[in-house]
């Protein structure tokens, strides 16, 4: 593959330029698909970082049935547990919600600084 390029004037300087100026319409408008995908989901992680935690971590009743062993019938500090572990499952839920849209915001930041080019 050469790294000269063609001389001014003649039929493969503009073949060149043609191919030149249709790579960069495609990689503009590659550059403006990208943006608007990080765009929604930038908007997506928003709104599930605002969500409620009935959004991000339904109740579940499943297991919730009376138990037939005597260790089990004394559940408060069972519930007790289980309250803590789905708060601590929904910080670290909500935490790393935070962290992708911080990363997307400074990809999508990326991406909008190198659109501006004309093909």
């Amino acid at each position: 593959m050469s790294t000269a390029l063609p001389k001014a004037g003649g039929k493969k300087a503009k073949e060149g330029q043609e191919a030149l100026h249709a790579a960069r319409v495609a990689l503009r408008g590659l550059l403006s698909a990208l943006q608007g995908g990080l765009g929604d989901l930038q908007a997506d992680l928003a709104a599930a970082c605002d969500a409620d935690d009935a959004v991000l971590l339904p109740r579940s009743e499943e297991g919730a049935t009376e138990s037939s062993l005597a260790a089990l019938k004394d559940t408060s500090e069972l519930e007790g547990l289980r309250a803590k572990a789905r708060e601590t499952l929904l910080d670290s839920h909500r935490k790393h919600l935070r962290e992708l849209r911080e990363a997307v915001a400074a990809r999508l930041a990326l991406v909008k600084s190198k659109g501006g080019f004309k093909p």
